[in-house]
């Protein structure tokens, strides 16, 4: 089919091919963010701005970059690991 698209997954990359005739042209379509900022790690934690800040200063989240809070950046396998790290089990096994 010519001008047909599909969408494929490789690495993590979701990527978009276009088919002219016999020639490929390859296009991100959606690049996978590793770093992401205080309010976007908020967000994906279920928290608030001001609790991310607290979790770097004591020392339980490791920031990326940054002078002070200006420009700080979260590792989302930073943020991951905070969660696996701190689940708790019920006691009644719920």
């Amino acid at each position: 089919m010519e001008g047909a698209s599909t969408l494929t997954e490789k690495k993590g990359v979701a990527q978009l091919w276009h088919r002219r005739g016999s020639q490929r042209v390859q296009q991100a379509a959606a690049l996978v963010k590793r770093l992401v900022t205080t309010k976007e790690a908020a967000q994906y934690l279920g928290m608030s701005d001001w609790s991310i800040r607290q979790l770097v200063r004591s020392g339980k989240l490791p920031v990326v970059s940054g002078c002070e809070e200006c420009n700080w950046r979260f590792d989302v396998h930073d943020l991951n690991e905070y969660v696996d790290n701190n689940k708790q089990w019920n006691a009644d096994g719920e």
